[in-house]
């Protein structure tokens, strides 16, 4: 497992994969109750180098360390010039998570973002759900039902960059699969960096068929390398992640 050695276990089962979810999403949808008019307006991270370590950085901003991400010898996070570097250091699903959000009538998402290295066999047509780097953005508090065994959650779209496998079609996960779908938006070469648009209620309204849009009520940086192999690592970045309102 690359840094890891054999401390671990390579965790493969789609179990694994519908509870991590679950956990992040019961996170979110736990975390929503508290918002208010404090946490209202857009969303507007320019990540770069700072005097302070990134985990004691993004804590200041109000961002929760979940799951993986907990762990140091899983996931490893740095602030440069390049912005925030996400790494997987073996199989493991980082997440760094911002509740507690509320933008009225979202307009449009914009990230700065790139590959390093891709997760070796990750294709979300394929059924190897992984990526390097995903944007998660939830919509609204009403929580729907998860499915069997599942919490109810609000929604959400995964955004995420894929070196394999379709683009720009919403895809529907092995769970949450009423209020959840997976977008990957682009598919740079490794180093190289792209801007990604999205304009949400276009996006909000392909994925879900609904006429109305909830405001955005949370955020997360995810990366997932537990599905394609006991040595997969991967490496990331986020330069910058805006979240306009139409207002």
């Amino acid at each position: 497992m690359g840094l890891m050695g054999n401390s671990r276990p390579y965790r493969k089962s789609v179990f694994r994969s519908v509870v991590v979810l679950a956990a992040g999403v019961v996170y979110f949808s736990t975390a929503m109750n508290g918002v208010g008019p404090a946490a209202a307006g857009d969303v507007d991270y320019e990540f770069g180098a700072q005097p302070e370590a990134a985990r004691a950085w993004l804590a200041s901003q109000g961002f929760e360390f979940k799951l993986d991400a907990a762990n140091a010898a899983l996931a490893r996070f740095s602030l440069a010039n390049r912005g925030l570097t996400i790494e997987t250091l073996g199989p493991a699903e980082p997440i760094i998570a911002h509740p507690g959000l509320s933008v009225a009538q979202p307009a449009r998402l914009s990230v700065t973002w790139g590959v390093s290295s891709y997760p070796a066999g990750a294709n979300w047509d394929a059924g190897a759900h992984s990526e390097a780097i995903m944007v998660m953005v939830f919509f609204g508090t009403e929580k729907l039902p998860g499915g069997l065994f599942m919490p109810p959650s609000p929604y959400f779209i995964g955004f995420f960059l894929c070196q394999n496998g379709r683009r720009g079609v919403p895809i529907t996960g092995r769970s949450y699969t009423t209020q959840g779908r997976y977008v990957c938006l682009d598919g740079p070469p490794p180093g190289k960096e792209v801007i990604s648009t999205v304009t949400l209620p276009d996006s909000f309204r392909a994925a879900f068929r609904a006429a109305t849009v909830p405001p955005v009520t949370g955020l997360a940086f995810e990366a997932d390398t537990t599905q394609v192999g006991s040595h997969a690592r991967s490496s990331a970045w986020i330069r910058s992640i805006k979240i306009t309102p139409s207002n």
